[in-house]
């Protein structure tokens, strides 16, 4: 088994924490409406630690349901795909950061 997905997971802890610590808002937003407005918030940490916690618990779902000879990309897909899931939130989270602050 390839230790990428694990090192991508690694990855998502280290923008977990570190965007945790750079946002200062008590509440974060988790969704937001196609007019760009948040629907719901999280606490900080909850917000940022939940993209993290979805990816380990994808890669376990992929680990338990493929047999051990399946290709390696099958469970770097699954985790990649997380990862680009966190990295939208954060993109939309600094859009909603901006706005904000005029």
């Amino acid at each position: 088994m390839t230790y990428l997905p694990f090192i991508i997971l690694a990855a998502m802890l280290l923008i977990a924490f570190a965007a945790a610590l750079r946002m200062k808002a008590a509440r974060i937003p988790m969704q937001w409406d196609f007019k760009g407005h948040p629907t719901w918030y999280a606490p900080r940490f909850v917000a940022f630690g939940f993209p993290v916690f979805v990816g380990l618990f994808v890669l376990a779902l992929v680990a338990i349901a493929l047999p051990a000879e399946a290709p390696h990309w099958v469970r770097l897909a699954a985790v990649g795909g997380v990862f680009f899931g966190q990295l939208l939130h954060l993109f939309l989270l600094n859009r909603w950061q901006k706005k904000r602050a005029r």
